[in-house]
């Protein structure tokens, strides 16, 4: 009898010990379900972050190339003198005087092709420089090669989007240090 009585202890500590296993392994199973549904999760959201940082990539190379494309006809002129303007149309009147006795053309050739006409920012210069908006690129180029006339201290050069611009910088700064 107290065989018996001990082998359904046993059986019964049994029971009781397979009831907390089996608990454990279902809280477990689903702790490890949870777990590798977080890590799916996870993995999707860096796939869907890889994917939307190629598209931002896309779009910001889209967009510097649309500025690229809208800023080859503006042009930053330093050296022409100010005169007494005090609008956009005062310095694009000077500037057409300029171009104008520096080429054949009239004065009414250049006020049809430039858009806009505008001082910048004193950088340090006796004066501030022209930023001009033509409204074709063949007219901005005209402008690039008639400026300066010879002997003038005037400079012209072509606007860029930022990242051009700082590759064009990169790659001057890597001359340079190679000189």
């Amino acid at each position: 009898a107290n065989f018996t009585k001990a082998f359904q202890d046993i059986r019964y500590e049994l029971a009781l010990v397979k009831g907390i296993a089996e608990q454990a392994l279902a809280n477990s199973t689903s702790s490890m379900d949870l777990a590798a549904s977080n890590q799916q999760a996870c993995i999707e959201a860096k796939l869907n972050l890889v994917e939307l940082q190629k598209n931002v990539n896309i779009v910001e190379e889209e967009l510097d190339s649309m500025q690229e494309r809208s800023l080859r006809t503006t042009l930053k002129i330093k050296g022409i003198t100010e005169a007494n303007e005090k609008t956009w149309e005062d310095t694009k009147n000077t500037l057409c005087k300029y171009l104008s006795a520096a080429t054949s053309e009239p004065e009414q050739y250049f006020q049809e092709h430039i858009e806009r006409a505008h001082r910048g920012k004193a950088d340090g210069s006796h004066s501030r420089p022209i930023f001009v908006k033509f409204d074709d690129w063949r007219s901005s180029e005209m402008a690039k090669k008639i400026i300066p006339r010879p002997g003038e201290q005037i400079f012209v050069a072509q606007l860029h989007s930022p990242k051009v611009t700082m590759r064009i910088n990169a790659a001057l700064a890597e001359r340079r240090a190679l000189k």
